[in-house]
């Protein structure tokens, strides 16, 4: 039964590393913990119950303090103001925009240091447009 355990502590681990979300990773220590039960002669319902416990409170620890992903840009970015950093070709713009600089679709009449207003994105591109505000 050790070999057993052994394979599934192993499997997860690669598989951990191909995907790098860390409950992969309890599951190789919750079989490594399986293993060691094994190879110390306990039951098989005492393997189990000690690769779930180890399983469940690895899954409680990574949730605690696993950090949370950033949240989804929306879609309706409308009201932003960008200001012109590079016109790229005619339409298609550097803006800075919240303290990064952004790719963005523009009026093609565009020019460096001009004040543009978001209108939305496609994507990581924002739609920019002249601002209908005076």
């Amino acid at each position: 039964m050790t070999l057993f355990w052994l394979v599934v502590a192993v499997g997860a681990i690669v598989a951990e590393m191909m995907t790098g979300t860390l409950y992969l990773l309890v599951i190789g220590i919750a079989g490594a913990a399986g293993a060691a039960l094994a190879w110390n002669s306990f039951d098989l319902s005492w393997q189990c119950v000690g690769a779930a416990l180890v399983g469940v409170l690895g899954a409680l620890f990574v949730r605690r303090f696993k950090p949370e992903p950033a949240a989804a840009m929306p879609q309706n970015l409308g009201g932003g103001n960008v200001e012109v950093a590079q016109v790229i070709v005619p339409g298609k713009l550097r803006v800075r925009w919240r303290g990064t600089e952004w790719d963005a679709n523009g009026p093609t009449s565009a020019m460096v240091g001009e004040k543009l207003e978001v209108l939305g994105r496609q994507g990581n591109v924002l739609e920019v447009g002249l601002s209908l505000k005076n």
